[in-house]
């Protein structure tokens, strides 16, 4: 149900910010992406732009999990179009999650499109676990924010922090 940051709950719903991302390795080859500002899948000058045409929010398949961030969903919609796409996506969340983070990073945007992506193979289930948390249950609420694009740094802190102690654990 998050973490504590300083004494501050949060509930962080993306990874660490600016830096190379190792996703996967599925088909041989391992994928990697360097996070936008806020640690998803984007070329980072797209939260510098006025109009966002599409808004990509669902689990993995909508990360782009498995591929280069340029053999990806929103990638390759971009190129199609011509026009800004934003990827909210990422692996293993569920409708609240996303919802999260839709409130979190995308409804500011007004995007003209948004492409929401459900498995149906997984996402109910991810949706009983994600009910247990007090945190996604308040976005429901339709007021409620944690004001995480405030707070990239505390959460890359944190992040950085504890991926160092759980890779030199592992040494």
């Amino acid at each position: 149900d998050g973490i504590l940051i300083n004494g501050e709950k949060i509930f962080p719903l993306a990874g660490i910010s600016n830096i190379l991302t190792i996703n996967c390795n599925e088909n041989g080859k391992v994928s990697t992406y360097i996070s936008d500002r806020f640690g998803f899948s984007n070329d980072d000058s797209v939260w510098d732009e006025n109009e966002i045409e599409t808004l990509i929010i669902g689990d993995s398949f909508a990360h782009g999990a498995c591929v280069d961030q340029d053999e990806g969903f929103a990638k390759n919609l971009k190129n199609l179009s011509n026009k800004n796409v934003v990827n909210l996506g990422f692996g293993a969340n569920g409708p609240l999650l996303e919802y999260a983070t839709y409130v979190e990073y995308g409804r500011e945007l007004k995007a003209k499109n948004v492409l929401w992506f459900y498995y149906e193979g997984n996402d109910l289930r991810n949706l009983r676990n994600e009910i247990n948390s007090d945190t996604l249950l308040n976005y429901i609420n339709k007021n409620f924010v944690q004001n995480l694009k405030n707070k990239q740094t505390k959460i890359d802190v944190y992040l950085q922090n504890y991926l160092n102690k759980n890779i030199s654990n592992t040494k």
